[in-house]
């Protein structure tokens, strides 16, 4: 029994969409990928200054900066969960509320074991790391503050963004990288708020 037009049409619809998503995630792969990445910052970058000069977007600019921050916070989880948990938490449910981030991972850290294995019961260190020695806690809490008591670790970070135009994050996708200002956050209009993980030993 031949397919009616309907279903050819959504299968080709369909065939057609993982042809073009193949072709673009093999594009990213070459020279020309990178020219993608400097596009796309430049893009985003040229919208975030704007909004720092004239203290307004677009209904588009706003839709984009939308778009880009749920990619990040979806897709991140992948690589991040509890950076992924921080930027959600920011820009759409914390409202300022503490946010309390769960320990499985931040505790293994090897950023946070060395900086342990080298402090004194009651010391308090600030912590700052380059992204490579940690890239999933990285993207959670870098520079963070950390305690050590007798028997517990406590982390803590306030978490608000630079509010100019000189504060870059790098934020690798796998195939490239998009270097994003971080005062780009502000066009969404975010909360500070404390982000906490503790654990006892």
């Amino acid at each position: 029994m031949p397919m009616n037009k309907s279903r050819r049409w959504l299968r080709n619809l369909m065939l057609g969409s993982l042809v073009c998503i193949g072709l673009f995630i093999a594009m990213l792969a070459t020279p020309l990928g990178r020219v993608f990445d400097r596009a796309i910052s430049g893009h985003y970058n040229g919208m975030t200054v704007r909004y720092l000069r004239d203290g307004k977007l677009s209904w588009g600019e706003r839709v984009q900066f939308i778009a880009l921050y749920k990619l990040i916070a979806y897709a991140g989880y992948v690589v991040s969960p509890e950076g992924s948990a921080v930027i959600s938490h920011f820009l759409w449910e914390g409202k300022g509320k503490d946010l309390y981030l769960t320990n499985t991972y931040i505790r293994t850290s090897p950023v946070i074991t060395e900086q342990l294995a080298t402090m004194k019961v009651g010391e308090v260190r600030r912590v700052s790391f380059k992204m490579a020695a940690d890239y999933r806690l990285a993207c959670a809490l870098n520079p963070l503050n950390l305690r050590k008591e007798k028997d517990r670790v406590v982390i803590w970070q306030r978490i608000v963004f630079a509010h100019e135009n000189r504060t870059y994050t790098r934020l690798e996708y796998g195939l490239g990288s998009i270097l994003l200002l971080d005062a780009a956050t502000h066009t969404l209009k975010p909360t500070p708020f404390t982000a906490y993980c503790s654990w006892n030993y």
